[in-house]
């Protein structure tokens, strides 16, 4: 999603969407009716009516969990109120930031690295709202059915010539956008949140390597792989100049993030010759991936591979509740604007103290959090950025859903960038 909220309830019940596969609206009434009515309206697609299905069950359940936590809070407290209250709340479990206890280390990175991750990041927002790349590929969303748009693009990245890596002064990077959740169906895709064994070929997933994925994610890959598959060929043969070298870079906003990862896993595994790039893997110098806010997408963690490594990062916005989103954590969320934190209600639910429970798929990448160097001065913004372990990512509750935005990723990423560029010149 990149349209930004308007008021606090509607960025309430956008967190409430993420988990649910319900995009805006109440989530008070009409849930089933809802999951039905799309269910009717996609039956022509299989795997969209099994998104439907499972949003389904977990829309009747988050319904019925958050009108029993709106009734906990007493009869005399207003929704609005609560809704008002929802973030100062969340924060007063002292979760909600990074600190010195969590070991973080200041993520530096050459000038030719933060070229590339502004990169990504342009092309993240760009697949949100350009109609086509100007050049390169446009893979079109399917009205019906579990194709999100997409953006095959080969660029030039420019390289500081005093570093020796390439006489050119450039090198090329083959971009796979993929776009975040956008329409009705999308969010049911979100939904679809069991852990499902893979089908596909590279993904990793058998008795040695017992991981599940996110079956709406899944089930868009199966659906993209061959069409992506095809346009990385295209672009790659559409290429005369094989004096410089080439990368394949993944990345996406939200669930496209999401998807790009598993584009990813597929084509860095030990198991990426079966895989539909497999014939085109050769041809590239590194793979990459590279993604803003994604949720999680499996039950253990995808990792940097020996094969072609690259930069894998997952960059979060502090705040950020996208990336740990799942029905778990938004059952926490719930509690922590619902139930004071000194109430006996919360000290029955969190006896030893209040923390967030072991979540079912985990984070993936190394992870870089993006934060303001004085939050204590709201005359001054500048950004810096930290790596943390996805272990310390997975302890925070995070709630501050308009730090989700692309527009606010890129807006940082652009300053880091910049800030990047100018000490390289300096230096």
């Amino acid at each position: 999603m990149n349209a930004e909220p308007k008021t606090p309830s509607r960025l309430l019940r956008w967190v409430f969407g993420i988990a649910t596969g319900k995009k805006t609206g109440s989530v008070f009434q009409g849930s089933l009716d809802f999951s039905a009515g799309v269910s009717n309206t996609a039956s022509k697609s299989a795997p969209s009516s099994q998104n439907s299905a499972a949003t389904s069950k977990a829309l009747a359940k988050a319904s019925k969990d958050f009108e029993a936590f709106l009734e906990a809070s007493g009869p005399t407290t207003a929704r609005q109120r609560i809704f008002d209250q929802y973030l100062g709340k969340a924060e007063k479990h002292g979760l909600h930031k990074i600190d010195d206890a969590d070991q973080p280390v200041e993520f530096t990175a050459s000038r030719e690295t933060w070229a590339l991750i502004h990169l990504a990041a342009q092309y993240s927002n760009s697949v949100y709202r350009d109609p086509a790349p100007p050049t390169g590929v446009l893979i079109k969303p399917e009205a019906l059915g579990d194709r999100k748009k997409a953006f095959i693009c080969l660029e030039e990245l420019p390289h500081n010539e005093r570093d020796g890596t390439n006489q050119s002064g450039s090198s090329r990077v083959l971009v796979v956008a993929i776009r975040g959740s956008v329409t009705r169906l999308d969010w049911l895709v979100n939904g679809n949140g069991e852990p499902s064994a893979s089908d596909i070929g590279g993904l990793p997933g058998s008795n040695a390597d017992p991981r599940q994925w996110h079956k709406g994610f899944l089930g868009v890959v199966k659906t993209m792989q061959d069409r992506v598959a095809e346009a990385v060929v295209q672009q790659l043969n559409s290429s005369t100049d094989s004096s410089k070298p080439i990368d394949l870079l993944f990345t996406g906003h939200s669930a496209g993030g999401a998807i790009a990862q598993l584009f990813y896993a597929m084509c860095t595994s030990t198991r990426s010759g079966s895989s539909v790039f497999a014939k085109a893997l050769p041809k590239f110098r590194h793979v990459n991936c590279i993604v803003f806010g994604t949720p999680p997408v499996a039950t253990s963690r995808v990792i940097v591979p020996s094969r072609k490594p690259g930069l894998f990062l997952s960059i979060v916005n502090e705040g950020d509740p996208v990336p740990l989103i799942q029905q778990r954590y938004v059952d926490v969320l719930l509690k922590s604007f619902v139930l004071s934190p000194d109430s006996d209600e919360m000290r029955k639910l969190y006896p030893t103290g209040f923390a967030v429970p072991e979540l079912k798929f985990r984070v993936s990448g190394p992870c870089i959090v993006l934060r303001d160097n004085n939050d204590d001065d709201i005359d001054e913004s500048g950004w810096n950025a930290i790596s943390v372990s996805p272990e310390v990512l997975e302890r925070k509750l995070f709630g501050n859903v308009a730090a989700h935005y692309m527009t606010v990723y890129l807006k940082r990423i652009t300053a880091l960038a910049s800030t990047a560029e100018a000490q390289s010149l300096d230096s």
